[in-house]
């Protein structure tokens, strides 16, 4: 990792919302600490914006054009930082009143776990395949 990447890491913070990018999905997530000598972030998820059209961003039409999923009563996460990138306001203060208004059942909260982990597992494969 360049010293240049190095810094632009250093530079979330805690509480900053962060964004992965997944195929058809985006997670997003509460900054809780950043380990720079370990190149991880740890963070806890908000929720996951799911796109049904692949073509679609969190730019376009966001939170219209997608599913949002409440995480916030999941687990924490422990990944490298270059999984991550800072999140745009318009990306995530529309899904803020959306989330406040979820009623979590304890069937969707399972359900909720489920696509995290599966979100998870696709990011993880997608950047194992990269480096190879």
């Amino acid at each position: 990792m360049t010293r240049e990447s190095n810094q632009t890491f250093s530079q979330f913070a805690s509480h900053q919302i962060v964004c992965i990018e997944g195929q058809t999905a985006f997670l997003y997530s509460e900054v809780i600490q950043v380990i720079v000598k370990r190149q991880f972030c740890w963070a806890r998820p908000l929720f996951l914006a799911k796109f049904n059209d692949p073509s679609t961003t969190p730019r376009d039409n966001f939170p219209t054009a997608c599913q949002i999923i409440d995480l916030r009563e999941g687990a924490d996460l422990l990944l490298p930082l270059s999984f991550f990138r800072p999140a745009l306001d318009t990306e995530i203060v529309p899904s803020i009143a959306q989330l406040n208004s979820i009623d979590l059942s304890i069937k969707d909260k399972q359900i909720a776990k489920k696509q995290l982990n599966g979100f998870i597992q696709q990011v993880w494969q997608a950047n194992s395949n990269k480096e190879q």
